[in-house]
């Protein structure tokens, strides 16, 4: 720990700025590093769980990030799976995949014309969805660097490693919270739990599509971008808690 530095902005930066910097800063003197949300608690696993892929794919250049949050309410056959979304509760990163971050997405107003991202989703409302959050985060409607990241990621055809497990932990769901007011089901169900020490890492590297969807349809709620359902999902917010419901209201009439 002698060589333990902090870093502390003197001004406010906004989630976007502020978070993408911090990171690039340490990625200067640093290989590899984790990176921790605020609310966001890991388990020990976790770090087992990174210290392991990196030991068995930090070369890999098709891999650009490790997930300690797993949503899933299903059966993982394998010790960790592969995933094009990059969960950034609690993750971690390589100085040679953060290289590719570009703050001001520069490279999304042509890729988006590109085939690279024709085929990339297999659905017209993955495609639509995202080229909208893209969109918003280009005209600065969004601040966050998670949404550039992603984009960034895939533009590079990158891949995240995902524990079969959830490992990461988020007590920050209440009427404070900068983006988590909301506690979905699917997160409720994401316990922390153990991984074993010795993982199997001999899994083939692809992404698992259905698991992709899952979390198209559950974390994102692609669904809910439509008019009717969106509709449909405001109106059963105002009938749960009409706090969270203005709120969620005055979001979306800002974008």
């Amino acid at each position: 720990m002698q060589n333990k530095k902090k870093k502390f902005n003197t001004k406010n930066l906004g989630c976007r700025k502020s978070v993408s910097k911090g990171i690039s800063w340490f990625f200067r003197e640093n290989r590899f590093g984790i990176i921790l949300e605020d609310d966001c608690i890991p388990n020990e696993s976790f770090f087992i769980f990174c210290q392991k892929i990196d030991a068995n794919y930090s070369k890999n250049k098709k891999i650009f990030a490790i997930s300690g949050s797993n949503f899933f309410n299903r059966t993982i056959k394998n010790d960790f799976f592969f995933s094009k979304y990059n969960h950034c509760w609690g993750w971690a990163t390589w100085s040679r995949a953060w290289k590719y971050y570009d703050n001001k997405l520069t490279f999304w107003p042509k890729w988006k014309y590109s085939n690279q991202w024709k085929y990339l989703h297999d659905n017209m409302l993955e495609k639509k969805y995202w080229e909208k959050i893209f969109d918003n985060v280009l005209k600065k409607k969004i601040d966050s660097w998670a949404y550039v990241w992603t984009c960034c990621v895939w533009s590079k055809n990158g891949l995240t490693i995902i524990p079969k497990k959830n490992l990461i932990e988020n007590i920050g769901f209440d009427m404070n919270a900068t983006n988590t007011i909301d506690n979905k089901k699917i997160y409720k169900k994401a316990s922390l739990l153990k991984l074993k020490k010795n993982l199997n890492v001999k899994v083939s590297i692809s992404p698992l599509k259905e698991n992709d969807e899952y979390v198209f349809e559950n974390h994102f709620q692609g669904k809910y971008s439509l008019w009717p359902w969106l509709i449909i999902k405001l109106l059963k917010i105002f009938v749960k808690n009409p706090l969270i419901f203005f709120i969620k209201l005055n979001k979306f009439v800002r974008k």
